[in-house]
């Protein structure tokens, strides 16, 4: 029998070593959190987290000095989330916190501020004008609405540490959520990619597609699919777009062209059930339901956006690929194994046993996860080993390859851990300084002086605002200040809250995709060879179902009520976001779709704007057939360029 060499176990442990300790820690406070639910393991939890960032970050780079000072610095992270832990059930009850309280506060405090610094500039800008603005010198000059008295120092350092009410504070529910939800996901994710389970999907459904002009049509169903384990638009266009972008230029799409379709594809990962963006497990904690009310909920809008950006890709896809020049290419697809085959299938298992768990027995998200986790290690470690075996691989790279892919997985779920967990850490200390002297109340009255009665000035102010959010902030951090400062306004005039809130989780996914600063046009760029400026351009276009998206949603809110309705409602979403796009996307292409086809497209845009607002259902499921009917048939008119 082989023995796996002491030399690998510590090259692999040298290179993960620091994110299997993090993996441990999270397990282990898990089990501390269900098992002693009276304390609160936030207080020990996220100190070390901070202190794994900093030594993640500055490991290697220093020199004795700054090693000695980055050695005191985690060492005082970790004695302070103990410290804190220990004198939980003190804290909790104090009136006033003693020398050494405020003294490991602030050290938290300070530190999680540089975070800021160092990761999200923007936000820390925010947070530090909140902290002036939350002065008493700066309150008590500042004219009505906006007077306050201002905040004690004692106050900035307890309000945002010690106090845990709400979603407040570095220790509060927005990181809470972090730990209990959203940890044991990103783990889940990382080992369905570590394990190779988005190439083998990726092989199969393109494996589907025989003729070459569907194979654009491929990336919103491949990123339906992939966006399912990955939740991140720029992680989905990197996945997606590596099989789909060099297949598409193969046919004769444009490099710009296939990076754009990639792009825009990507969304579905954000916005496509049951694993959706990280915004979606902090809705639950605005809304006051479990995470199953959110999913149901978003799946009719999923589906509408892919059907929409289908039929728009499939417009450019006739132009390209029908081209003369590009007629008769012969496509080569990889090869599928059956180790795909049993991939696939392990993922739809996964993924069957998180819905059943979460919609049918009604388990809690992170104990829904846990089991999913638990059924996935019985699957595929065995599978991998088959297969290995099969291949006659030897017991010593069997247990190697295992151990790497684990150790793969660990890294990823870890890394991705830290960085949303502390990221919802710092938003609790912005949510806290906006609450602190009831700056969200200001907020309202000053909005609803400007909008009066008028709801529609005050939904074109909240997409501006989330607009502009969007471009420098993470779509978590944009989500809440809508939600905390603006959404309270919409209900208050009658807008449904689930509306209230769906716009602005589909503005957050805006701001994840929107240029000059969208990631996963720069990932798309990467792949097709193409300049990221041209890609975003035409982002702007192909993407407009999603811009248009939360507008819909506010004059149909039916459509989050699960019911036949919401069907007919996901229908009519789909045809007018289509036909409204459908103009300038032609103009875009500038292709040619005849006399009958000019007539054609302002009769549709026409219709498309009718149904926006007419009132009966069955009015608008007349005029979005209508709007289908004719926007295939312009489709249908392209001429398609001899050469």
């Amino acid at each position: 029998m082989h023995r796996i060499g002491f030399k690998n176990i510590q090259t692999l442990f040298s290179e993960h070593g620091f994110e299997l300790t993090i993996f441990i820690i999270v397990i282990f406070l898990y089990l501390i959190m269900k098992y002693l639910i009276a304390l609160q393991y936030t207080y020990l939890t996220v100190p070390i987290i901070l202190a794994a960032f900093y030594y993640h970050r500055y490991r290697g780079r220093l020199g004795i000095l700054g090693k000695a000072l980055l050695a005191i610095l985690i060492i005082s992270l970790i004695i302070s989330g103990l410290y804190l832990y220990t004198s939980y059930e003190r804290l909790v009850y104090a009136l006033n916190y003693s020398n050494p309280d405020l003294l490991v506060a602030s050290i938290i405090l300070l530190l999680t501020l540089n975070y800021v610094r160092i990761v999200h500039k923007v936000l820390f800008f925010i947070i530090i004008a909140l902290f002036i603005y939350d002065l008493p010198y700066v309150g008590r000059l500042l004219p009505e609405p906006f007077f306050h008295l201002g905040l004690p120092w004692v106050r900035y350092i307890t309000s945002n540490t010690l106090e845990t009410t709400g979603l407040t504070s570095v220790f509060g529910t927005l990181a809470t959520i972090g730990l209990e939800i959203i940890a044991p996901i990103l783990f889940l994710l990382a080992f369905m990619e570590s394990f190779g389970i988005l190439g083998s999907i990726g092989r199969i459904i393109i494996s589907f597609i025989r003729r070459a002009t569907l194979i654009p049509l491929s990336n919103p169903i491949l990123s339906s699919f992939i966006g399912t384990v990955t939740g991140s638009i720029a992680s989905d266009t990197a996945v997606t777009g590596s099989v789909t972008i060099p297949l598409m230029k193969r046919i004769g799409i444009p490099p710009e062209w296939a990076g754009t379709i990639a792009a825009v594809s990507g969304i579905t990962a954000y916005v496509m059930p049951p694993i959706m963006g990280t915004v979606a497990f902090i809705m639950p904690s605005f809304l006051g339901v479990s995470y199953w009310d959110i999913v149901v909920r978003a799946f009719f809008i999923a589906i509408a956006y892919v059907l929409a950006t289908m039929l728009l890709i499939y417009m450019v896809s006739r132009i390209y690929v029908g081209s003369r020049q590009n007629r008769g290419v012969e496509v080569r697809r990889g090869e599928i194994s059956y180790v795909d085959y049993a991939n696939f299938a392990g993922f739809i298992i996964c993924i069957a046993i998180l819905i059943i768990l979460i919609g049918v027995a009604g388990y809690e998200l992170p104990t829904a996860v846990y089991y999913t986790l638990i059924a996935f290690t019985l699957y595929f470690i065995p599978l991998h080993i088959a297969y290995r075996v099969a291949r006659g691989s030897g017991f010593k790279q069997i247990a190697k390859d295992l151990l790497t892919n684990v150790l793969r997985g660990v890294n990823g779920g870890a890394r991705s851990t830290i960085d949303v967990v502390l990221l919802l850490a710092s938003l609790g200390i912005m949510v806290n300084m906006i609450t602190a002297v009831g700056l969200i109340q200001d907020f309202n009255w000053l909005v609803l002086g400007i909008t009066g009665e008028s709801l529609w000035l005050l939904v074109a102010i909240t997409y501006f605002f989330g607009f502009l959010m969007g471009l420098a902030l993470p779509a978590v951090a944009t989500y809440i200040s809508i939600a905390v400062l603006l959404v309270p306004a919409m209900v208050s005039l009658g807008i449904d809250k689930w509306a209230a809130h769906f716009f602005a989780f589909y503005l957050a996914a805006i701001s994840e995709f929107t240029p000059p600063t969208s990631i996963s046009a720069i990932v798309a760029a990467g792949i097709a060879g193409a300049e990221a400026t041209k890609i975003m351009g035409r982002m702007f276009i192909l993407g407009m179902p999603i811009y248009i998206l939360p507008i819909i949603i506010l004059i149909n809110p039916q459509i989050l009520t699960p019911s036949p309705e919401a069907m007919l409602t996901s229908f009519i979403i789909f045809s007018t976001a289509f036909g409204l796009t459908t103009p300038a996307l032609i103009a875009m292409l500038r292709i040619s779709i005849g006399l009958r086809g000019l007539i054609a497209l302002p009769i549709s845009t026409a219709l498309a704007i009718t149904a926006l607002i007419a009132t009966p259902i069955y009015a608008k499921v007349l005029l979005a057939t209508a709007i289908l009917i004719i926007n295939i048939y312009i489709i249908r008119s392209i001429k398609r360029p001899s050469n």
